[in-house]
């Protein structure tokens, strides 16, 4: 899965994703690297974008997310959960939308359409975990 027009990263320094963001950057991938200890260890951070499906997998995708020493960390696609740290709550296999059907089709005016949105929220808060290594969300 490639980024098609870049990610927006915003980093907080709180854990609410509130404010103005303490950076802001445009990644081209969805692998991604967080302040650890930094802000007083706590922080949020949002992942933004639209990202682009190859073609192929007959229409379903499989998503890999590692995470490492988060509070909270969620991902979606186009509005559907397919990812989550485990920490917050573990949902049952039926709540998750991974793998997830990508209709990718041919319009007149736009031809092949197969960029969806994607959100990522992730969560630090050193109280509840003594350190952050790098994060990630892998295709």
């Amino acid at each position: 899965m490639l980024a098609s027009s870049g990610l927006t990263l915003r980093v907080y320094d709180n854990t609410g994703l509130a404010g103005k963001p303490a950076l802001a950057t445009t990644t081209p991938s969805l692998a991604f690297t967080l302040p650890g200890n930094k802000f007083n260890g706590a922080w949020s951070a949002g992942l933004s974008g639209t990202v682009a499906f190859p073609p192929g997998s007959a229409g379903v995708y499989e998503f890999d997310c590692a995470f490492a020493n988060t509070t909270m960390a969620f991902v979606w696609v186009d509005g559907h959960l397919v990812c989550q740290d485990g920490n917050a709550y573990s949902p049952d296999a039926a709540d998750v939308d991974n793998p997830l059907p990508v209709n990718i089709f041919r319009d007149a005016s736009r031809g092949t359409v197969s960029e969806l949105p994607l959100r990522a929220h992730v969560y630090y808060n050193a109280l509840a975990h003594p350190s952050v290594q790098i994060q990630s969300v892998k295709e």
